[in-house]
């Protein structure tokens, strides 16, 4: 398990298998996560700051899920800051930003 913090947008490279962590810090009105993939699914959970995310596990239950080739996923985030907890099969490149 890797842990990452950024401001406003972090990008990792994925471990198969392996949950991570990501702590944005900043402020925006969207979470938007992209990925490279052509098909490995992405499966992440999200939380307010102060918060803990659930434990992802891969197109788990409960969990968001980025999928098509080189996916955008934008989700509504009111607030400073997110928590964020990813997984996927494979080893995928995959963005996290808060924006707007």
């Amino acid at each position: 398990m890797a842990t990452y913090s950024a401001s406003q947008a972090k990008t990792i490279t994925l471990v198969s298998g392996q949950v991570d962590t990501i702590t944005l810090n900043g402020s925006g009105s969207t979470l938007r996560v992209q990925t490279n993939s052509t098909t490995v699914p992405v499966s992440f959970t999200v939380a307010q700051p102060g918060g803990t995310p659930a434990t992802p596990t891969d197109a788990g239950d409960n969990c968001l899920v980025a999928v098509s080739a080189y996916s955008t996923f934008d989700l509504p985030w009111t607030g400073n800051g997110c928590v964020i907890k990813v997984i996927a099969t494979g080893t995928p490149i995959v963005s996290f930003a808060l924006i707007g």
